[in-house]
C-alpha cells in the first residue's frame, strides 16, 4: 500500500476536522510529521494533543516497559509525565542499564514530537550526564531529529568541557541533523488553516461552556431525565461534539446500532476517561449516550479517589477481582448510590457492604467464600434490596453456605460455578422453578453430588440435571443418589 504524501495527510486531517474527528485529526498529523519535521505541524499536534486530553487523568505508571505498549496517540500526553519521572528515579538511583534501555526504546518509537520538550529537560539532569546515558540521549535525538532541539542543544554543548566524550557525542548529533525544509505553499496553507479551525473552536467552547456544565449538572442531578439528556444532545450537536451524537442515538427508540458501535470504538475510551484513572475506560459501557457500566483497572495501587460528579449515571460496577482498600466505604459515597450491580468482588472486601446497607439488587463474588469469608452469607442479609447472587469458582460448601443462610428465601435467584467451570448450579424463587443443576466436566462430578446434597436448603422443590460431559455409570449412580430428596427430578 503507497503511504500518503504529506499533502494528502494534511488534507484528511483537515476533512477529519470538520466531521469532529479530532483524534482522527491528531492521528493524521503524526503522520505529516514523521514526512516533514516542520514546526506548524510539531505546534498543531502539540496544542491539539492538550486540547483533547484535557481535564482526563493522568494514566498510572507501572514498569519502564509501559510507554511502549500504548497504542493510542493520546495516551501519550496522560502517561509521559509520570513516566519520566519514573526514568529520573531510577536515574537518581543510579539504574544506568535500565535507564539505558529505555531510552534505546525511544528510538524504536515511531517519530512524535512531543517526546522533544520532556526528553529536552530531562537531558539537564546531573544524571544524565554520565557517559553512557550521555551518549544514549543523544542517540534518541539523532533518532527524533526534531529541528526544534537544534538550540537547546548547541546551547547544552556550550557548557561541555572541550574535548570530553559528552562533547564529541553531541557534535555528532548536532551533524545528523537534518535542515528543515520549509513547508510549501499549498502544504502551509493547510496547516494555516488547521490552527484557524483548531482557534474557532476552541473559542466557542469556552464562551459555551458554562451552559455545558450546567446542562451536565442536570443531567448528574436526575439520571433517568432523558429530557435533560436531550437538551444536552442538542447543544453538542450544534458545536458539533461527538458525545451530541450519541446521546441522541442511544435515546431513540430505533438507534442506528454501527453507528453507536463506531462512536463508542473510537471515542468511548475518551469519554470514560473523566470517571478516573483507576477505572479501564475501553471497557465501559454507554446507555443514553454516558457510562453506565464500568471495570474498575486491577492495575490500580493507590485507595480509590472520591467519585466525582460523572459517576452519577453508572449502574453497574465490575470490581475485576482486585483488592481496593475501603471498597465498601468507596461504594457508600453519595455520588454512588445508583450503582446497583457489582461484579467479581473478592469476599473479603464484600464484609463491609451490609453495614452500610448499600443498595446493591446483583452481586457476583469470586469464590470460594467458605474459605475466604465463611460468615459472609449473614453479613450480606443485611443488605435490602439483594435480589441475586452469583459466585465464580465456588466450591460445594459456599453453596451450603448460602441455602442455609435466610438469604436462601429472599434471593430472586442464585447461581454458583465450579472452579475450572466443572459444574454450574442456578436456584430461581420463580413459582415452580427447578432447581437446575449442570455437570460440564468429569471432574465436577463429586462436587456437583455434594452440591445437590446441600441445595436443599433453597426448598424442597423440582431438580433438572443436565449432563454436558459422558459420565460414567458410577458417576450417575452418585448423582442419583443426592438428587434423591428433590420430589420431581428431570435429566437430560
Amino acid at each position: 500500500m503507497a503511504i500518503p504524501t504529506l499533502n494528502v495527510l494534511l488534507g484528511f486531517a483537515l476533512e477529519a476536522f470538520d466531521r469532529h474527528e479530532e483524534a482522527e485529526v491528531l492521528t493524521h498529523l503524526l503522520g505529516a510529521w514523521r514526512q516533514s519535521r516542520a514546526e506548524p505541524i510539531a505546534l498543531l499536534i502539540e496544542r491539539l494533543s492538550k486540547r483533547l486530553t484535557g481535564g482526563m487523568p493522568p494514566l498510572q505508571v507501572e514498569t519502564h516497559a509501559d510507554l511502549f505498549q500504548r497504542p493510542r496517540p493520546l495516551d501519550l500526553p496522560r502517561f509521559l509525565p509520570r513516566f519520566l519521572a519514573h526514568l529520573v528515579v531510577l536515574a537518581d538511583q543510579r539504574h544506568w542499564d535500565t535507564v539505558i534501555y529505555v531510552l534505546g526504546a525511544f528510538r524504536q518509537q515511531p517519530a512524535d514530537p512531543r517526546f522533544t520538550a520532556p526528553l529536552l529537560d530531562l537531558m539537564q539532569r546531573p544524571a544524565a550526564f554520565e557517559k553512557r546515558v550521555f551518549m544514549a540521549f543523544c542517540g534518541v535525538f539523532s533518532a527524533m531529529w526534531d529541528p526544534r532541539a537544534l538550540e537547546p542543544l548547541r546551547a547544552l554543548r556550550k557548557t561541555l568541557s572541550p574535548g570530553s566524550a559528552q562533547a564529541e557525542w553531541l557534535d555528532m548529533t548536532l551533524l545528523s541533523f537534518v535542515p528543515e525544509l520549509p513547508l510549501g505553499a499549498e502544504d502551509a496553507a493547510t496547516c494555516a488553516a488547521l490552527e484557524r479551525t483548531l482557534s474557532a473552536r476552541e473559542a466557542a467552547e469556552t464562551y459555551r461552556s458554562p451552559t455545558h456544565e450546567a446542562l451536565l449538572a442536570r443531567v448528574y442531578a436526575d439520571p433517568g431525565d432523558v429530557a435533560a439528556r436531550m437538551v444536552l444532545a442538542d447543544h453538542l450537536l450544534e458545536q458539533g461534539h461527538l458525545l451530541g451524537e450519541l446521546i441522541m442515538l442511544q435515546c431513540s427508540p430505533a438507534a442506528d446500532e454501527p453507528r453507536v458501535s463506531r462512536l463508542v470504538e473510537e471515542h468511548g475510551w475518551r469519554w470514560a476517561s473523566a470517571l478516573g484513572p483507576h477505572v479501564d475506560a475501553g471497557a465501559t459501557r454507554f446507555e443514553r449516550g454516558f457510562p453506565a457500566a464500568v471495570r474498575l483497572s486491577p492495575r490500580w495501587r493507590e485507595p480509590l479517589p472520591e467519585p466525582g460528579p460523572e459517576w452519577a449515571t453508572v449502574r453497574e460496577v465490575d470490581v475485576a477481582g482486585a483488592l481496593f482498600p475501603e471498597l465498601a466505604a468507596w461504594l457508600a459515597h453519595p455520588r454512588l448510590r445508583g450503582v446497583t450491580v457489582l461484579k467479581r468482588v473478592e469476599p473479603t472486601l464484600a464484609w463491609g457492604f451490609g453495614a452500610r446497607e448499600l443498595g446493591v439488587r446483583r452481586l457476583g463474588l469470586l469464590g470460594p467464600v467458605s474459605q475466604k469469608a465463611p460468615l459472609l452469607f449473614a453479613e450480606l442479609e443485611r443488605l435490602p434490596h439483594l435480589a441475586r447472587l452469583l459466585l465464580h469458582d465456588a466450591d460445594p460448601e459456599d453453596v451450603q453456605l448460602c441455602a442455609a443462610s435466610r438469604l436462601a428465601s429472599r434471593l430472586e435467584r442464585f447461581e454458583a460455578r465450579g472452579v475450572e467451570k466443572a459444574w454450574a448450579l442456578v436456584a430461581a424463587t420463580a413459582k415452580e422453578a427447578p432447581l437446575r443443576a449442570t455437570l460440564l466436566r468429569e471432574a465436577g462430578v463429586e462436587p456437583l453430588a455434594r452440591i445437590l446434597r446441600g441445595a436443599v436448603g433453597f426448598g424442597r422443590r423440582a431438580l433438572r440435571v443436565r449432563v454436558t460431559h459422558s459420565a460414567t455409570p458410577e458417576a450417575l449412580r452418585l448423582l442419583r443418589a443426592a438428587a434423591s430428596p428433590y420430589s420431581r427430578v428431570e435429566w437430560s
